[in-house]
């Protein structure tokens, strides 16, 4: 076993070495253009919702877009003259992400994010693209792609040591998974300064001076406070590093690229695209307040200050509530006052916020999530469960929306689809759990089988004749396997079969019908995905 494993990672490496189209050298990537690509596509969705999604300001997002092309180009054109004809001609997207945090990056497959924090603190459109030179460099250095490869190997070779050692020393594999990790923050960094480097190349060949960048860096060591984490563990170079860094580059390669020379400082160009945000800065003020407030709240919860957090939360919610006022059209402000008002379990409130956000801004699966979860508190269960479940394509391990995807269905009176929900909840929650043992407690009570029950321990029968004279016989079956057991013993439809899901009215308000069930003799398990 050992063996195989460590040449099937020997075997990963050698197999895997590619020329990076920026510099030329051959590294280790295991993922093709087109499965980068796609890793990055999947992933915007989420990350859009999960930040709060794209400012509401057109001309903002195409004065980004206009100056991440120019650097972009730049970048093309150098991949071009290395003769590295196989990178993709990939679409660039640019995205500024409606969120507070001082924050930029870039996803595989050439998906670039800044945030409105980020854009507040900058002066110049020549820093913009040094920014968006930096991100861009990423995906054309395919550094994502690189750090997933390598996270693959330490899986491997972390194997390889935890099946070699006695079982008293096998923490010394988790040891060396620290290690690996410890590694690459550093290969991060290494990233960092590289993308820092082509960055400042790029933005410099679109024709914008060379201090754009190190302006940059200069605006996020203000922002830290001087700091930046310490350096060794720090997936990113402190500012002050890159400064120094950066202001080598520049006096070595980049001494002309001033405004006295023709190129682009931009101040006024970047002012003019900036008005929205600005005049939007005293509502999204009182967001973050409100953002502050919620935080505290919930710490204050789980430490059982219940009425402490309320107050907090309250608070909060009239802190969004007026900035929902100063900003009506601003969809994630309606969104958080929805969602503090869920949390005080005022759920009309929240059903008309959260119905307002999703009229200006569309519906990505957190509000499903959360407009779901307001409308089943109204004992409107069809509605909700069709909006868990569209938020569940999105977000497939959130664990809530299936459980209450569960608590829907079984209102509804579909208890087959309920349990399916409730399995797998089961599944992924630690077996001795409080929340465990109630959801075990809840699918046995609606009469299915106990999901901790024993694995069968069964010999094989005898060869009997079944009806139509065939030759069968009884196998063990492995309890992960179960399903196909009870589906030959009780002919148990697939669970593709959602012929009944839509024949039953919704239950009236009040406790899902799990209660009083008694268990019913041989009744299936909803099939199950492989342990």
């Amino acid at each position: 076993m050992t063996i195989r494993i460590f040449f099937a990672a020997l075997a990963l490496t050698l197999a895997a070495c590619q020329t990076n189209p920026i510099t030329g050298k051959s590294e280790f990537v295991v993922y093709s253009y087109a499965e980068e690509k796609a890793m990055g596509d999947e992933a915007v969705a989420p990350i859009l919702a999960q930040l709060g999604g794209e400012y509401p300001d057109p001309a903002l997002k195409s004065y980004v877009e206009g100056v991440g092309r120019k650097v972009v180009s730049e970048g093309r054109r150098h991949i071009k003259k290395k003769g590295h004809d196989e990178f993709p001609d990939w679409d660039f997207q640019f995205y500024v992400v409606n969120d507070s945090l001082v924050n930029a990056f870039a996803l595989p497959g050439g998906h670039v994010f800044v945030t409105r924090g980020i854009l507040n603190e900058m002066k110049s459109e020549a820093e913009l693209a040094g920014l968006l030179g930096h991100e861009a460099s990423h995906v054309f250095l395919r550094h994502g792609a690189r750090a997933m490869s390598t996270n693959l190997l330490v899986v491997l070779s972390v194997s390889v040591l935890a099946v070699s050692l006695p079982e008293d020393y096998q923490w010394i594999a988790a040891v060396s998974g620290v290690a690996a990790n410890l590694y690459l923050l550093k290969y991060s960094r290494d990233n960092e300064s590289e993308a820092d480097e082509w960055g400042m190349e790029f933005s410099v060949k679109a024709k914008y001076e060379a201090d754009g960048i190190i302006n940059l860096m200069r605006t996020l060591e203000r922002v830290s406070g001087g700091g930046g984490g310490p350096d060794f563990l720090s997936t990113h170079p402190s500012p002050g590093n890159r400064i120094v860094t950066l202001s080598g580059y520049k006096k070595e390669k980049y001494a002309t690229a001033t405004p006295d020379n023709g190129y682009v400082k931009g101040k006024e160009s970047f002012d003019s695209a900036m008005v929205s945000v600005n005049k939007t800065s005293e509502a999204y003020a009182l967001v973050d307040k409100g953002d502050k407030e919620s935080a505290d709240a919930a710490s204050m919860f789980e430490n059982g200050d219940e009425s402490g957090a309320e107050k907090r939360y309250r608070s909060a919610l009239g802190h969004y509530k007026r900035a929902a006022s100063m900003l009506p059209a601003h969809g994630l402000i309606q969104r958080k006052a929805g969602e503090t008002h869920l949390v005080l379990e005022e759920h009309k409130q929240a059903v008309e916020y959260l119905e307002r956000a999703r009229s200006l801004d569309g519906a990505d699966f957190y509000e499903d999530y959360l407009y779901g979860t307001a409308l089943m508190s109204l004992g409107r269960h069809r509605e909700a469960l069709k909006l868990f479940e569209s938020s569940l394509k999105v977000a497939p391990e959130n664990l809530m929306a299936k459980f209450r995807a569960g608590m829907c269905a079984e209102a509804m009176g579909d208890r087959q689809r309920a349990c399916q929900y409730y399995l797998e909840v089961y599944e992924a929650l630690p077996p001795d759990s409080d929340d465990a043992t109630s959801l075990r407690q809840r699918i046995v009570g609606m009469g299915f089988a106990d999901p901790a029950a024993p694995e069968p321990e069964l010999e094989p029968a005898k060869k009997r004749k079944s009806g139509g004279g065939e030759d069968v016989e009884r196998i063990i079956v492995k309890w992960r396997d179960r399903d196909g057991l009870y589906r030959a013993l009780h002919g148990f439809a697939s669970e593709h079969d959602d012929s009944h899901h839509d024949n039953h009215d919704d239950a009236p308000d009040g406790p899902a019908p799990h209660d009083g069930h008694k268990p019913v003799e041989n009744q299936a398990v909803p099939p199950r995905k492989d342990e």
